[in-house]
């Protein structure tokens, strides 16, 4: 499967293992997030994992916990490139989390010295490059979906993604991903997407070419293959698979 700039390229870290991460940041992924929703890192330990990424000249994600200011402003004053933002359900949430993504006067993200502008070394430097920050909203419930047309229409969203398990648990079909609902619920987010010319994105912790390459034809930007954790279990039980 060869990229040639149709979509960007990610993975999910959800340990504090910098070594680990090391490795994977050798590899050409376009993008890397670490997860703070799913996961025990901390600030401190999110300060190091984005340093390891973007030493290698990839773009540091950071997927928080929720939509609430304090939080986000902590991960942008970190220096990431991206950040997510989980359980958007309506036009409400997605202006709250651009408005806690941006400097005024898009937003109201407070200024202040932080190694995302090196303590006020490139103060102005910074501010101009955090206009290029990614801000990505999760789609995961099926009043995301309803209110769909209306949460991309908020301004400066750079595309979102889909969360199929928590969205299947939102209509009481946890982890039935392929019932007549969930199909439902993904074609419109495909469609309303596609038409409002939003980037979507997709998660798929265990790997199945045949379906990334159908959602790369259906047109997502940002595809997301496993977790630090998925891949360290799968290379060791292929292992021991072997002394069976």
């Amino acid at each position: 499967m060869k990229k040639k700039n149709r979509f960007k390229l990610g993975t999910w870290i959800t340990s504090f293992n910098p070594s680990a991460l090391e490795i994977i940041s050798d590899l050409e992924f376009d993008w890397i997030c670490i997860d703070m929703e799913h996961s025990t890192i901390n600030f401190d330990q999110l300060s190091i994992l984005t340093s390891i990424i973007q030493k290698s000249k990839i773009e540091a994600w950071v997927r928080v916990g929720n939509n609430d200011s304090l939080q986000i402003k902590k991960c942008l004053d970190l220096g990431v490139d991206g950040i997510i933002i989980p359980m958007i359900k309506s036009e409400e949430d997605a202006k709250n989390a651009i408005k806690f993504s941006r400097y005024p006067p898009v937003g109201i993200r407070s200024y202040g010295y932080c190694k995302a502008n090196k303590y006020g070394i490139n103060f102005n430097k910074y501010l101009k490059r955090s206009k290029n920050l990614k801000v990505i909203l999760q789609i995961e419930h099926f009043e995301a979906i309803e209110n769909l047309e209306k949460i991309l229409s908020v301004k400066n969203i750079d595309g979102t993604f889909i969360g199929p398990y928590d969205l299947s648990g939102s209509i009481n079909q946890p982890g039935k991903l392929n019932s007549s609902k969930m199909r439902k619920m993904i074609n419109m987010y495909e469609k309303i997407s596609i038409g409002k010319r939003k980037p979507m994105g997709f998660h798929q912790v265990k790997i199945n070419f045949t379906e990334l390459n159908l959602k790369i034809k259906r047109g997502y930007k940002y595809i997301c293959i496993g977790t630090d954790l998925e891949f360290l279990g799968n290379a060791y039980r292929d292992v021991m698979r072997k002394f069976k």
